[in-house]
């Protein structure tokens, strides 16, 4: 995997720098940069359409985002979908087997962002004043080879739809996909999920949850589920982790690997938090 650390001047700036990094191939490597099928940025809205071409240059991942805006009721946000291709002059939302659209909440104004990337998926956390913002696209980690599903595509944000909300709401709605909701898989038939339960943050146990007698807090996969029950998939760079005594932006390192902790928006409970794994 690849990571940026930056700062984004705004919500269109923002598009600017996921693009330029996830189509380089000196930041991705070779054959594992994305090509951009399309990008538009003649009007104040703009639009980025993206295929991946998964760990060995073979796979079509389709992803789209489009920026959206309303300067008198203050938001400026993004809205991504999944596709099973790209048709050129189609309409974003009537592109090849289009999902519905899950959004993050942005602004005008600079915004840190982190950004880890590899051919199968895209993840970004961006911070907006002292709220946190988490994103993906592309493919999870599925439990299942290949050939039984062959096309797992995740689109994960913090609210469903696209809402003309600003980042400063505190709506139950407005909250991380790693929880369950606010995401959409397509399945195996073709149709897109979009409510699952996700372990641990749908377990009681997860509330008191803490670091161990030596100071290191455990870090679990995020693991999506349903009643039935079926497990589907796990991440690949977000986890869970303990909110007891830590906060957001706090760094460690575990096994040799790099990580980042966030919060879910603006929610500081002790099972509100989670790691990025950079590298």
């Amino acid at each position: 995997m690849a990571y940026e650390i930056g700062t984004a001047t705004g919500h269109n700036d923002l598009l600017a720098k996921l693009h330029a990094f996830v189509t380089s191939t000196v930041n991705m490597g070779a054959g594992q940069e994305w090509v951009a099928e399309n990008y538009d940025t003649g009007s104040v809205n703009n639009e980025l359409i993206l295929r991946g071409q998964g760990l060995a240059g073979t796979d079509a991942i389709y992803c789209g985002i489009r920026t959206y805006q309303d300067a008198t009721q203050d938001y400026y946000n993004w809205a991504f979908r999944g596709f099973i291709g790209y048709v050129p002059g189609d309409p974003f939302a009537s592109q090849p087997g289009a999902s519905g659209e899950e959004a993050i909440l942005l602004w005008d104004q600079p915004m840190s962002y982190w950004l880890v990337a590899d051919g199968q998926h895209i993840t970004l956390v961006v911070k907006v004043s002292t709220v946190f913002q988490v994103m993906f696209l592309g493919f999870p980690k599925p439990y299942a080879t290949p050939g039984q599903y062959p096309y797992p595509l995740l689109i994960g944000g913090m609210y469903n739809g696209a809402p003309g909300l600003r980042w400063s709401d505190t709506g139950g709605a407005h909250t991380m996909f790693l929880r369950g909701s606010n995401l959409t898989l397509r399945f195996i038939d073709g149709t897109w999920l979009t409510s699952f339960s996700a372990y641990p943050y749908s377990m009681a146990i997860s509330s008191s949850m803490r670091e161990t007698f030596t100071g290191e807090y455990p870090i679990l996969p995020v693991v999506f589920y349903d009643g039935t029950p079926n497990e589907y998939a796990e991440l690949q760079d977000l986890f869970f982790i303990p909110g007891f005594g830590n906060a957001a932006e706090n760094t460690f390192t575990a096994s040799g690997k790099n990580y980042v902790v966030f919060q879910d928006a603006f929610r500081t409970a002790d099972n509100s938090y989670f790691a990025l794994r950079l590298d």
